[in-house]
């Protein structure tokens, strides 16, 4: 019979801290580097924390105060029977920001990490509400619509031969939260084919996402054996497949 492997195992010793929070209604494993702005790393699946050591150290280095946590049910954390659908999970990591003391933090999601990153902005909305009254003129930005600094950027990386010119070459699908192209009414819209405005807009949104790590960008990700398939189709096939036929 071979014996049960204890938690701790995955405490491993190194240049960050491990410790343990209470959070909605469970205890977390976090294991912390750095001072700084918080940014949170959610691992994916069959992972734990230690998928993220290396950008512990390199963010932690860049100026910011790093927490990989263990999700519910992995690694150091608490595995209790239920709880494993995805707003309990997102309600997990916003209880461990607040238990880190933080108000708010940059969440950054791997694999089936990225899908409950991925849903905070809408379990969690206060600052997504705001971007989109920006972007479609509602609530306090009523008939103002505007194109917003920092918007919320989603990044698609397929590894598909057939989108990129060769391999010395990515092929990225970029998504923005942006408003509609409306020249003649700036109440409803506006207008992007103005000179210059939307490459100065794109320029920015690169600068506004940049991290002090070259290369690294902070947007929201997924690896996924999909391949070149767009994410939401991918999503909306494993739908229908689960729906069935009417």
């Amino acid at each position: 019979m071979t014996p049960g492997v204890d938690a701790t195992h995955v405490l491993i010793d190194g240049p960050w801290r491990h410790r343990f929070v209470a959070a909605n209604g469970a205890r977390f494993h976090v294991a912390e580097a750095g001072e700084g702005p918080l940014v949170v790393l959610l691992h994916g699946f069959p992972q734990h924390w230690w998928c993220w050591r290396d950008q512990l150290t390199g963010l932690a280095d860049a100026g910011y105060r790093v927490a990989a946590m263990d999700l519910r049910g992995y690694g150091a954390s608490d595995k209790p029977p239920r709880g494993y659908d995805t707003p309990t999970l997102a309600a997990d990591v916003a209880a461990v920001v607040r238990s880190l003391g933080e108000p708010a933090a940059t969440i950054v999601g791997h694999d089936w990490g990225a899908f409950i990153a991925w849903a905070m902005p809408v379990l969690f909305p206060e600052r997504y509400d705001d971007e989109f009254d920006s972007v479609f003129g509602t609530g306090p930005h009523r008939g103002r619509p505007r194109a917003v600094p920092d918007p919320t950027v989603y990044v698609n990386a397929p590894d598909d031969p057939a989108l990129r010119p060769d391999d010395e070459h990515e092929a990225w699908f970029v998504l923005v939260n942006a408003p509609r192209h409306v020249p003649d009414n700036p109440r409803a819209g506006i207008d992007w084919a103005a000179t210059g405005f939307a490459d100065e807009y794109a320029d920015r949104i690169l600068e506004a996402n940049r991290s002090p790590v070259p290369g690294l960008f902070l947007v929201g990700g997924s690896s996924h054996p999909g391949g070149g398939l767009p994410l939401v189709g991918l999503s909306a096939a494993i739908v229908a497949q689960q729906i069935g036929r009417a």
